[in-house]
């Protein structure tokens, strides 16, 4: 008797709880590093957060990122390198209530579609100090690159419906690229429109 009372209570208990979400809507601005964290650049991101209860989430971000930045071997012989891309990360959230401060973890799969332009060998040749022979291989190619995201996220209600956030993120994906982003975020109640 008891266990046929214990599943109907248990739907209706996860039914109360999703009936608890809350959506919030995203817009984010920073700086994203790639490469050895010599290629700065700036990334947008947007997206929706959702809470499934106090204290569990998940979230659907889309961001953009463009970094680019020019390797120095001798006077003369530089390459330009660049990463370009769009990509699409879901998170699960485990969230900290302080006050008006909410800290959360974020970790999830991401999908990035990318333009990486990158030196893959050099040979140099030098007689008493001078370079007589440069030689390199630049790889130009466009990727989907597969992998996962890992983030920390501050966030400061500021009104009931506003609030201010500082996020710190580092994607890896199985092509061996790494973003490392930080910037700031808004996030609304409910849809932006």
């Amino acid at each position: 008797m008891k266990t046929k009372l214990l599943l109907p209570l248990l739907l209706l208990l996860a039914q109360l709880s999703f009936a608890q979400t809350t959506t919030r809507s995203v817009v984010g601005f920073g700086t994203v590093v790639t490469g050895n964290g010599d290629l700065p650049g700036p990334m947008l991101l947007l997206g929706t957060q959702r809470k499934l209860g106090k204290r569990i989430g998940y979230e659907i971000m889309a961001s953009g990122s463009s970094t680019q930045g020019t390797r120095f071997f001798a006077p003369g012989y530089t390459i330009e390198e660049k990463s370009k891309g769009m990509s699409l990360d879901g998170g699960f959230h485990l969230y900290l209530h302080l006050g008006r401060l909410t800290f959360y973890p974020a970790i999830g799969p991401s999908i990035r579609f990318a333009r990486e332009r990158y030196m893959k060998s050099a040979s140099i040749r030098q007689v008493n100090g001078q370079v007589v022979e440069f030689e390199s291989e630049v790889v130009d190619e466009h990727q989907v690159q597969l992998g996962g995201m890992l983030a920390l996220n501050i966030d400061a209600r500021l009104t009931d419906k506003y609030s201010l956030g500082l996020r710190g993120s580092v994607h890896t994906y199985h092509t061996g690229q790494r973003l490392a982003f930080v910037g700031f975020t808004l996030k609304k109640t409910g849809w932006w429109f």
